[in-house]
């Protein structure tokens, strides 16, 4: 979402997607700036010693000095829209959230837009928005959804259908995903004729997950390329400089790239870009192809994609050709992936039931467990389920914090739900367990591939609990809040694995465990515990698994909410050795 997109953002999701976005890019060019930064001080000092021009030196570094502050206000803008971030979640967000689940929207103004990843707006207003709205809640269905693929029992899937092309050149595969964690996502996978889905076997291919936002985006461009198909309006295919100018826009609307040329040459905009693309080649009054992309996705650490629609009139009779990739859109353009070529009926019938699964709720669609005559459907809650997996984990590991085989912690555990126990895993994951694969050095056979959980793009197949169960005595310990060397008030529960920040006014903004906020408060704690006497030896690897998850930009976040000592790091590796140092290690 770019920024004049942020300003127009209509709906939680949406304002949380620009929010993320703008801490990206700011964090992502401190660290540029920063990268700078330091080799120029270096450079003065070096040339310094060469008896170079004083004028020149000072100038080396007046120029280092100007890049320090710039990061240092970049960082400022970094927390303060952490803060907005956190504060939206915590305020508005959540009754945000409450009217949309009430199913009443949150659209700002009289007229509603939607806006298209193409920059085209179209307005719904009147009789349109009057029909829109009802065709919405025709497509909405409160029961349980197909399962096409055969994905219903897995322990994230809760539906799946398919539509296969009458010109039998493809199919188009659906499918509804929500960890226990995160939010729901419509996956959309465009497969060869003949070929069946099998989206967590498939380990060459992402399919993009949309958002409940872009599930609508991408079902009204399927109604409006339809519309367009069926209209009989003249369209001809592209030139190859309409092509090129086509993938250029692409190109500067997705990355906001600045174009700069050799010394002495004219630096060139992404502004200027536009212009002289749009002088030399107009874009067309109807944009025949267009692109949604699946990027909210991003704030539950799923892979990003986008999913192709273009107007296809080679054939006799014009057709929708829908194409899913996956990665950034610029890095990946449609060609290279499989392409589904839709009659307007069939982009319609796409379009219908990519509704009905945005509209879903996961666990009215998740099947339910039959009991058997007699028997009463008593069945434990997540929570019970925990505490079994603990209590089972306590007699199996041979020490305090050991490993043990997932194969042997289901036979101990006395609830025999598999999605249960994974969705108990999960949570765990989120406190103080650590589940590793086969990578970290386990052999590994048939019965323990089939107990493993795949987390992550992986199995994993070994479970480590880093604190006692909530049954034992040690474990009787209380929320506890530390401030950090900026003066930060965070808050943590090793009972519940609850993260927060305390606001100066005293408000308690929950964030998520697994973000940059929410690292640095189980960081705090630790490292406050080893101050004390206690965890040192749990610390370390309970760190490294928390950290694993964080990209470059919010592990330097942490590094400094943490006082960690700034030793040069760049890459992902030396941030987290340098975190997990300044946390597991008695000061």
């Amino acid at each position: 979402m770019t920024a004049y997109h942020f300003v127009e953002a209509a709906g939680p999701d949406l304002i949380r997607a620009g929010l993320h976005d703008a801490i990206a890019t700011t964090t992502e060019q401190a660290g540029h700036i920063t990268a700078l930064a330091g080799p120029l001080a270096e450079a003065s000092d070096f040339y310094a010693g060469l008896q170079m021009a004083t004028s020149t030196i000072d100038c080396l570094r007046e120029a280092s000095t100007a890049l320090t502050i710039a990061q240092q206000c970049l960082d400022t803008a970094a927390e303060h829209l952490h803060a907005a971030l956190n504060d939206f979640n915590a305020r508005d967000g959540r009754v945000a959230d409450a009217v949309a689940e009430t199913g009443n929207l949150m659209i700002p103004g009289e007229g509603p837009t939607h806006q298209h990843s193409t920059g085209h707006t179209h307005a719904v207003a009147g009789p349109a928005a009057s029909l829109q709205q009802e065709r919405n809640v025709s497509d909405s269905n409160s029961g349980a959804l197909p399962d096409a693929a055969g994905l219903t029992g897995s322990e994230h899937w809760h539906g799946s259908d398919v539509v296969t092309a009458e010109a039998g050149d493809g199919t188009v595969w659906l499918g509804l995903c929500k960890y226990p964690d995160s939010d729901a996502y419509v996956v959309v996978a465009t497969n060869p004729p003949g070929k069946s889905w099998e989206p967590d076997s498939d380990g060459n291919r992402i399919d993009p997950a949309l958002s409940k936002d872009e599930a609508a985006t991408f079902a009204d461009t399927l109604d409006e390329l339809a519309d367009l198909a069926e209209s009989g309006t003249p369209t001809t295919p592209p030139t190859r400089l309409e092509k090129l100018a086509a993938r250029m826009r692409d190109l500067i609307g997705a990355t906001g790239v600045t174009i700069a040329g050799d010394e002495g040459e004219i630096q060139v905009s992404a502004a200027d870009m536009r212009t002289i693309l749009d002088a030399a080649v107009p874009e067309p009054a109807v944009a025949t192809r267009r692109r949604v992309d699946a990027k909210n996705c991003a704030r539950d650490n799923m892979d990003t994609g986008a999913v192709w629609a273009q107007l296809d009139t080679s054939a006799a009779e014009p057709v929708v050709a829908v194409t899913s990739t996956e990665g950034e859109p610029p890095e990946d353009y449609p060609e290279g992936y499989t392409t589904t070529r839709l009659s307007p009926a069939e982009a319609r019938q796409i379009a219908a039931k990519v509704r009905r699964f945005a509209a879903t709720d996961p666990q009215a669609a998740a099947p339910q467990h039959a009991t058997t005559a007699g028997q009463e459907a008593s069945t434990p809650t997540t929570e019970d389920t925990v505490q079994q997996v603990r209590q089972a984990y306590e007699r199996l590991a041979d020490r305090p914090g050991g490993y043990v085989a997932l194969t042997d912690l289901r036979n101990a555990v006395p609830t025999k739900d598999r999605e249960r126990v994974d969705q108990a895993l999960r949570q765990l994951m989120e406190t103080d367990a650590v589940l590793e694969p086969e990578a970290f050095g386990f052999r590994v056979g048939a019965a323990e591939q089939q107990a493993a959980i795949h987390i992550g793009g992986e199995d994993r197949h070994h479970l480590a609990i880093r604190t006692p169960a909530v049954s034992s005595p040690a474990a009787a310990v209380q929320a506890r809040r530390i401030t950090s060397p900026r003066g930060q008030v965070y808050e943590y529960d090793p009972g519940t694995g609850a993260t927060a920040v305390i606001e100066p006014d005293g408000w308690r903004a929950v964030v998520p465990a697994r973000s940059a906020s929410g690292a640095a408060a189980q960081l705090l704690y630790w490292q406050a515990q080893i101050q004390d006497g206690r965890g040192e030896d749990a610390a370390e690897p309970a760190a490294r698994d928390l950290l694993k998850h964080l990209s470059a930009a919010e592990l330097r976040e942490v590094a400094v909410e943490i006082g960690a000592p700034d030793r040069g790091a760049r890459t992902r590796p030396q941030l987290i050795n340098v975190i997990v140092t300044a946390a597991t290690r008695q000061r």
